[in-house]
């Protein structure tokens, strides 16, 4: 369970509340039961949406993002890492302390689920106090009344072992659940000449027990504890405890047998001041004024028909609700490993082909998990850097300031060689400190023309021995270029600098001789370094 997925959780579960909490606000005579219902069935979305199994993903983003250069030189020779003690430069040592502002998210998150959970176990401890100081009732009409309402309610076993206490501490009636269910009453009332309103009490917290309200509050309070940061979450939790106290109150009305007016003035003369503690384990007959008038508005739908258009707005509810209980992610959609070739019209020279953006990587062989082999086409450097680290599960830093696109396709290459092509796209570099990438903001450096030897399995420098036949007319050399390699199969990079259009037609003739022909048009050369055909202008500055 990770930050982002909890973050991502609580924004499709923060849109499934404001749609439940609108609904039954613009439908107020929707039965209490049904919206009590729908909230614990909605307040599971994010925590069914944290399980793995539970995440649906809509393939539905484009193969890019961001704004994206055209497409730039590559370099394809691996920067060898250094052994040993290395001086960093200041930019170097500023990059690899610096914390990435989202690991402090971890931090804040358990401070916040953890100020949660103290306050639940302070309001825990205050309830576990009140209810070792309760003695049981040893009044008669009191144990009557609770024997009747017992007999009343539908036999189930955690419903027949209710016991009655009281307790001068308690300020109105509560129901907690330990190895029995006690109803615990304030000794007031049970000392009152009237046990009317006793009666109405117990009615109402056996009614919470009947409809097991303990258990789903309590996995309403796991939410609210984990998802403490999101407002809308506690505007559910809130609207969720006032319908389970309108359902009791609903049950408690029928299963007692009175008016609801009479109990309605029960909820008043039982009035406390200010909320409930805090805690799950335990429900109260009475709250704050603020929470008996939204219960008192609520009894005015007590008797309300279920109209046609009442159950249809419900219906649609509820297939919103199943609709959204897992959780989604977006994604972009598969592409394919080979390239899209699209020639252009005659005298195009864009660099940026439409419809080439993708990219791919092929899983890691098991036989040689050092070697890489990836296509990105006109795709977003720090996201094809992302892609790549993670499916080696190596650590990086990068510079926020490094952006653009690149196109480049090599197959079975070490890594250190892929991160060279793509950062040199972007005229940054990139050195390995402390076993961490360090992705950085300035241009490559010459490379030793002798490298240190390394352990990664060597790559071939040898041109690739095969005849081809190709045929164009007129077409953006890019896309030739594109088709040609993918006829060998080799790994290449191609400059920015090379525009144009060319033709040519070939039938069996050697591979580096059509290269040869096909670049010399637009004025191109090439060279094969690290296994990898580089292509660049003629007399260009830039560095291959």
């Amino acid at each position: 369970m990770s930050i982002d997925r909890i973050l991502v959780e609580s924004i499709q579960s923060a849109a499934l509340f404001l749609i439940v909490w609108i609904t039954f606000r613009l439908l107020p005579a929707i039965p209490a039961n049904t919206k009590a219902w729908t909230w614990r069935i909605a307040l599971l979305k994010p925590l069914i949406g944290l399980l793995p199994l539970a995440v649906v993903s809509l393939h539905v983003l484009p193969t890019h993002a961001g704004a994206l250069v055209s497409a730039t030189v590559t370099y394809p020779q691996a920067p060898f890492a250094s052994t040993g003690t290395v001086a960093m430069t200041p930019a170097e040592r500023l990059l690899l302390a610096s914390d990435d502002p989202v690991n402090l998210l971890p931090i804040v998150w358990l401070t916040g689920a953890a100020a949660i959970g103290v306050m639940g176990l302070r309001g825990w401890c205050w309830n576990l106090r009140v209810a070792r100081s309760a003695k049981s009732v040893s009044c008669p009409v009191l144990q009557k009344h609770l024997a009747e309402l017992v007999d009343r309610a539908p036999k189930r076993k955690w419903v027949s072992h209710v016991e009655l206490r009281a307790s001068a501490q308690a300020t109105t009636a509560m129901l907690m659940r330990g190895r029995k269910p006690a109803i615990i009453l304030p000794l007031s009332v049970v000392g009152s000449s009237s046990r009317e309103d006793a009666r109405l009490m117990i009615a109402h917290e056996l009614a919470h027990l009947v409809r097991r309200d303990l258990e789903w509050l309590g996995a309403a309070w796991v939410v609210q504890s984990l998802f403490f940061f999101n407002p809308l979450v506690w505007l559910a939790i809130r609207a969720s405890q006032d319908a389970h106290e309108s359902a009791a109150d609903s049950y408690a009305v029928e299963l007692s047998g009175v008016p609801a007016p009479q109990y309605a003035e029960m909820l008043i003369r039982s009035l406390v001041e200010g909320p409930a503690p805090f805690a799950p384990g335990a429900v109260f007959v009475s709250g704050s004024y603020r929470s008996i008038h939204r219960r008192l508005e609520a009894m005015k739908h007590f008797r309300s028909p279920f109209t046609s258009l009442r159950k249809s707005a419900f219906g649609a509810l509820a297939l919103t609700v199943a609709c959204l209980m897992p959780a989604y992610q977006l994604a972009q959609a598969s592409p394919s490993f080979q390239e899209q070739g699209r020639g252009t019209s005659a005298g195009g020279s864009s660099g940026k082909i439409p419809g080439s953006e993708s990219w791919s990587i092929q899983p890691l062989d098991p036989s040689a998990p050092d070697l890489v082999s990836c296509q990105f086409q006109q795709y977003d450097v720090r996201l094809a850097l992302e892609k790549l680290f993670k499916q080696h599960h190596k650590t990086f830093k990068m510079d926020p300031h490094i952006h653009g696109g690149v196109t480049i396709s090599l197959r079975n290459v070490p890594l250190d060689v892929c991160v060279a092509n793509l950062t040199r796209q972007v005229d940054a570099s990139f050195t390995i400190k402390k076993a961490v990438y360090l992705i950085l903001n300035r241009p490559p450096a010459p490379l030793s023309a002798t490298p240190p030897p390394t352990t990664t399995q060597p790559v071939s420098e040898v041109h690739v021995e095969k005849l081809v036949s190709l045929e164009a007319k007129r077409e953006d050399v890019r896309q030739v270029l594109r088709r040609l390699f993918r006829l060998v199969g080799a790994s290449y990079a191609i400059a920015p600098d090379i525009q144009g259009t060319v033709s040519a037609s070939f039938k069996n003739a050697p591979f580096d001789e059509v290269l040869q022909k096909v670049l010399r048009p637009v004025k191109g050369k090439f060279d094969v370094q690290g296994g990898v055909y580089v292509m660049s202008r003629i007399g260009s500055s830039r560095v291959p």
